[in-house]
């Protein structure tokens, strides 16, 4: 028998839009590849006869008839297949909602709230349409002036200053060495949103980066604030599979924090 969620891989439309079951961690997989299809993904868990989850299977409706981007699936948390994918994304109250999105794990809501699942889901539609229509990667501004916060300090506002930032030599569009265009391939081909920081224009920040930063070797990237490789690194753990696996894994664990967690952080 065909997997039902196998039969909508393609974009939706109005006249398709439904939301799908998922009964099994294989399922979860199937429906979470769907986020790289430029589709917001929304899985909702949920427990029959629980008045809550059938007040948000009623918005939820609502919702996929007026925004053919966004896929939801269903996971009633009544078996114990479904609940370990539960337990796996820490799911300990429902209605509970996992919003994913290209290679982003994007953020857990939790409880019968029809205003906030609306409002993340607008505001991350306006995000796509934008990526869509070409939005660049963001430099990071230079601030060569001196001030009380020592260069290291300097240093570590640029590495915090995005979930992913990228020391490069040049920027995106004008890349100055290979290891630099390799890099800004490897991330655009996996769809991560990212900042950058072109070396060459800031000679005290190249300095710092020599003097208190795990490598000096150039491009290199950082992870929610920590040193995830050069782009040699990089390359390796993409040719052992495991670049998704370590960028999901570490989003799953500090994407919630306050400090990561802002609309406005790319």
């Amino acid at each position: 028998m065909q997997n039902p969620i196998s039969r909508y891989q393609g974009p939706l439309t109005g006249g398709n839009a439904e939301m799908l079951p998922v009964t099994s961690l294989s399922d979860f997989n199937v429906a979470s590849a769907n986020r790289t299809n430029n589709l917001l993904v929304v899985h909702f868990f949920s427990l029959p006869g629980s008045p809550e989850c059938a007040q948000m299977d009623d918005v939820i409706r609502e919702i996929i008839r007026d925004h053919p981007r966004v896929r939801f699936f269903k996971i009633d948390v009544s078996s114990e297949e479904t609940r370990r994918i539960a337990a796996i994304w820490s799911i300990q109250k429902v209605p509970a909602f996992i919003l994913t999105w290209g290679a982003h794990f994007v953020q857990t809501i939790t409880g019968a709230d029809p205003r906030t699942l609306l409002n993340k889901i607008y505001k991350l539609e306006q995000r796509m349409e934008a990526i869509r229509l070409g939005e660049r990667p963001h430099a990071v501004p230079i601030d060569s002036s001196e001030s009380e916060d020592s260069l290291e300090a300097r240093l570590k506002k640029l590495v915090e200053s995005s979930r992913v930032m990228v020391f490069l030599k040049g920027t995106p569009d004008y890349p100055k060495c290979g290891g630099s265009r390799q890099m800004v391939e490897i991330l655009q081909r996996a769809d991560i949103k990212y900042k950058y920081f072109d070396v060459t224009t800031d000679e005290k920040i190249l300095n710092g980066i020599k003097r208190f930063l795990p490598s000096t070797s150039m491009p290199q990237l950082y992870l929610y604030g920590d040193y995830l490789g050069n782009v040699k690194t990089i390359q390796g753990l993409i040719k052992a599979g495991e670049f998704h696996k370590v960028y999901e894994i570490t989003t799953s664990i500090y994407f919630m924090l306050p400090k990561w967690n802002k609309d406005d952080m790319v």
